[in-house]
């Protein structure tokens, strides 16, 4: 009986351990969502275009986009270049009828001066995705609207990839190590009781 509750006691641990590692790897590696004024604020600081996406709660091709296009690395790593907004459309009316948003999912993509570059409507996988942010971004620079001589800003964004790069490693080993501890202790009581 001992056994059990011990056994049992070591994989729940080594469950929450997992489920304790996926959850921070998915939050430091997840989008990075601005509500409306915030990302106007952080594209006139960063000197960057934003991608506005109109959604709504019961649109299933936005439930798509979200479980699909948005959970892809490529597509996340595109917030280096540019600022990524999320509006519903239901409960923020004026500003889908200042976009004239008449379907969603919606992507409108504006300086910070709030003027529409471009606009797309329906769902995108993550290569149509990247493939126009990449559009838009050239665009960008090329109008001069965007500033490529910022090094200091590409140093900042550079050491934050690292930083959350080594804090996954760090949170990977930890993690293995517990995880591995754990199985040996389990398998050291086993074979303790067992004699």
């Amino acid at each position: 009986m001992h056994k059990r509750v011990f056994y049992s006691t070591i994989m729940i641990l080594a469950l929450l351990l997992a489920s304790m590692f996926s959850t921070s790897l998915v939050s430091a590696n997840g989008m990075d969502w601005h509500s409306y004024d915030e990302g106007l604020s952080v594209s006139e600081q960063r000197d960057q275009p934003v991608m506005v996406y109109f959604y709504t709660e019961n649109c299933g091709y936005c439930v798509m986009m979200e479980d699909e296009t948005f959970t892809e690395r490529e597509v996340q790593e595109k917030g280096d270049d540019i600022v990524f907004v999320k509006v519903d459309a239901n409960a923020e009316r004026g500003l889908a009828s200042q976009y004239d948003i008449t379907g969603v999912p919606t992507m409108v993509f504006i300086n910070s001066n709030e003027d529409t570059i471009r606009e797309e409507v329906g769902f995108m996988d993550a290569d149509q995705l990247t493939t126009v942010i990449d559009e838009v971004v050239s665009a960008d620079e090329i109008d001069g609207d965007g500033d490529t001589s910022d090094q200091e800003t590409d140093d900042q964004e550079q050491s934050s990839l690292e930083d959350n790069f080594l804090m996954n490693m760090l949170i990977i080993t930890v993690s293995s190590l517990v995880v591995a501890i754990a199985i040996i202790l389990s398998l050291n009581k086993m074979k303790e009781e067992d004699n």
